[in-house]
Protein backbone atom coordinates (compact mmCIF):
# COMPACT_ATOMS: atom_id res chain seq x y z
CA UNK A 1 0.00 0.00 0.00
CA UNK A 2 1.49 3.29 -0.73
CA UNK A 3 1.97 6.09 2.05
CA UNK A 4 -0.58 8.64 1.42
CA UNK A 5 0.75 12.37 2.77
CA UNK A 6 -1.69 13.90 4.30
CA UNK A 7 -0.65 17.06 4.89
CA UNK A 8 0.23 18.66 1.07
CA UNK A 9 -0.94 17.48 -2.31
CA UNK A 10 1.91 16.92 -5.13
CA UNK A 11 1.45 20.73 -6.10
CA UNK A 12 2.07 22.15 -2.41
CA UNK A 13 -1.96 22.66 -2.03
CA UNK A 14 -3.45 21.81 1.72
CA UNK A 15 -4.26 19.35 2.71
CA UNK A 16 -7.87 20.46 2.78
CA UNK A 17 -8.51 20.40 -0.61
CA UNK A 18 -7.02 16.89 -1.41
CA UNK A 19 -9.44 14.12 -1.30
CA UNK A 20 -8.55 10.48 -0.75
CA UNK A 21 -10.61 7.23 -0.78
CA UNK A 22 -10.73 5.43 2.70
CA UNK A 23 -12.00 2.07 2.90
CA UNK A 24 -15.48 1.58 4.81
CA UNK A 25 -14.41 -1.85 6.10
CA UNK A 26 -10.78 -2.24 6.74
CA UNK A 27 -9.88 1.70 6.71
CA UNK A 28 -7.45 1.39 4.13
CA UNK A 29 -6.08 4.59 2.54
CA UNK A 30 -5.59 5.01 -1.49
CA UNK A 31 -4.94 7.66 -3.73
CA UNK A 32 -8.48 8.73 -5.21
CA UNK A 33 -9.50 6.45 -8.93
CA UNK A 34 -12.53 4.95 -10.29
CA UNK A 35 -12.46 2.02 -8.09
CA UNK A 36 -15.69 1.63 -5.97
CA UNK A 37 -14.47 -1.54 -3.79
CA UNK A 38 -11.48 -2.17 -1.76
CA UNK A 39 -8.88 -4.45 -2.36
CA UNK A 40 -9.93 -6.26 0.79
CA UNK A 41 -13.13 -7.49 -1.38
CA UNK A 42 -15.38 -6.23 1.62
CA UNK A 43 -15.87 -2.35 1.74
CA UNK A 44 -16.96 0.25 -0.96
CA UNK A 45 -14.39 3.23 -1.24
CA UNK A 46 -15.27 6.41 0.39
CA UNK A 47 -14.15 9.51 -0.67
CA UNK A 48 -12.85 11.53 2.09
CA UNK A 49 -10.98 14.96 2.22
CA UNK A 50 -6.98 13.81 3.11
CA UNK A 51 -7.11 16.13 6.48
CA UNK A 52 -9.70 13.84 8.18
CA UNK A 53 -7.39 10.92 7.97
CA UNK A 54 -5.13 11.08 11.39
CA UNK A 55 -1.08 9.63 11.29
CA UNK A 56 -2.61 6.97 13.85
CA UNK A 57 -4.90 4.15 14.34
CA UNK A 58 -8.19 5.14 13.55
CA UNK A 59 -11.63 3.41 12.25
CA UNK A 60 -14.38 5.03 10.46
CA UNK A 61 -18.35 5.22 10.73
CA UNK A 62 -20.81 6.47 8.08
CA UNK A 63 -23.63 8.42 9.02
CA UNK A 64 -26.61 9.38 7.22
CA UNK A 65 -28.52 12.54 6.43
CA UNK A 66 -30.48 12.26 9.86
CA UNK A 67 -27.59 11.83 11.87
CA UNK A 68 -27.41 7.83 12.30
CA UNK A 69 -24.82 5.63 11.79
CA UNK A 70 -25.66 3.17 8.76
CA UNK A 71 -21.76 1.76 8.44
CA UNK A 72 -18.62 0.63 10.65
CA UNK A 73 -15.32 -0.47 9.89
CA UNK A 74 -13.47 -3.05 11.42
CA UNK A 75 -11.29 -0.94 13.87
CA UNK A 76 -14.32 1.27 14.47
CA UNK A 77 -16.13 -1.54 16.58
CA UNK A 78 -12.43 -2.91 18.00
CA UNK A 79 -12.25 0.83 19.07
CA UNK A 80 -15.47 0.96 20.45
CA UNK A 81 -16.09 -2.63 22.08
CA UNK A 82 -19.36 -3.04 20.25
CA UNK A 83 -20.64 -5.09 17.33
CA UNK A 84 -22.02 -3.30 14.02
CA UNK A 85 -25.83 -4.24 15.36
CA UNK A 86 -25.41 -2.57 18.85
CA UNK A 87 -23.97 0.58 16.03
CA UNK A 88 -26.31 0.51 13.35
CA UNK A 89 -29.68 2.95 13.12
CA UNK A 90 -28.15 4.48 16.17
CA UNK A 91 -28.23 8.55 16.68
CA UNK A 92 -24.54 9.77 16.67
CA UNK A 93 -25.53 12.16 19.41
CA UNK A 94 -26.48 9.45 21.54
CA UNK A 95 -23.16 7.38 20.95
CA UNK A 96 -21.19 10.55 21.35
CA UNK A 97 -20.94 13.31 23.33
CA UNK A 98 -18.44 16.39 23.31
CA UNK A 99 -15.53 15.26 25.51
CA UNK A 100 -14.96 18.60 27.37
CA UNK A 101 -18.89 19.07 28.01
CA UNK A 102 -21.02 17.08 30.95
CA UNK A 103 -24.06 18.21 28.66
CA UNK A 104 -24.31 19.59 25.01
CA UNK A 105 -23.09 18.59 21.61
CA UNK A 106 -21.51 22.11 20.41
CA UNK A 107 -18.37 20.72 19.13
CA UNK A 108 -19.96 17.77 17.57
CA UNK A 109 -22.64 19.36 16.13
CA UNK A 110 -20.26 22.17 14.44
CA UNK A 111 -18.60 19.32 13.09
CA UNK A 112 -21.37 17.67 11.77
CA UNK A 113 -22.72 20.97 9.83
CA UNK A 114 -18.80 21.29 8.32
CA UNK A 115 -18.67 17.91 7.06
CA UNK A 116 -22.39 18.78 5.70
CA UNK A 117 -21.25 21.80 4.07
CA UNK A 118 -18.75 19.84 1.71
CA UNK A 119 -15.93 20.59 4.72
CA UNK A 120 -13.75 19.20 6.54
CA UNK A 121 -14.15 18.93 10.71
CA UNK A 122 -11.43 20.27 12.66
CA UNK A 123 -10.03 17.62 14.85
CA UNK A 124 -12.43 17.53 18.40
CA UNK A 125 -12.35 15.01 21.63
CA UNK A 126 -15.67 12.99 21.94
CA UNK A 127 -16.44 10.63 24.72
CA UNK A 128 -19.51 7.69 24.98
CA UNK A 129 -22.07 9.32 27.29
CA UNK A 130 -22.02 8.43 30.98
CA UNK A 131 -18.63 7.16 30.30
CA UNK A 132 -15.56 10.22 31.57
CA UNK A 133 -12.42 8.59 31.29
CA UNK A 134 -12.76 7.20 27.46
CA UNK A 135 -12.24 9.67 24.90
CA UNK A 136 -12.09 9.76 20.82
CA UNK A 137 -10.36 12.33 18.63
CA UNK A 138 -12.80 12.91 15.37
CA UNK A 139 -13.22 14.33 12.36
CA UNK A 140 -16.15 14.52 10.03
CA UNK A 141 -15.75 14.67 6.30
CA UNK A 142 -18.44 14.83 3.41
CA UNK A 143 -18.32 11.15 1.60
CA UNK A 144 -17.38 12.66 -1.46
CA UNK A 145 -20.94 13.27 -3.68
CA UNK A 146 -22.90 10.87 -1.54
CA UNK A 147 -25.52 12.42 0.90
CA UNK A 148 -23.79 10.84 4.08
CA UNK A 149 -20.97 11.83 5.97
CA UNK A 150 -17.74 10.03 7.41
CA UNK A 151 -16.35 10.07 10.90
CA UNK A 152 -12.78 9.09 11.72
CA UNK A 153 -12.27 8.26 15.12
CA UNK A 154 -9.00 7.16 16.69
CA UNK A 155 -7.92 7.17 20.56
CA UNK A 156 -6.73 9.53 22.21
Amino acid sequence: MAQIDRRTAPDGQPAVERMVDVCGHCDTVVEPSDRLTCQCGHGSLLRVHAAAIPERTFGTLVVDDRLRIFAASQEARTLLGLEAQDLLDLPLTERFADADQATGTSALTEAMWAAVDGGCSPEIAVRVPEEYGLRYAMTASRAGTRPSTVIVLSPL
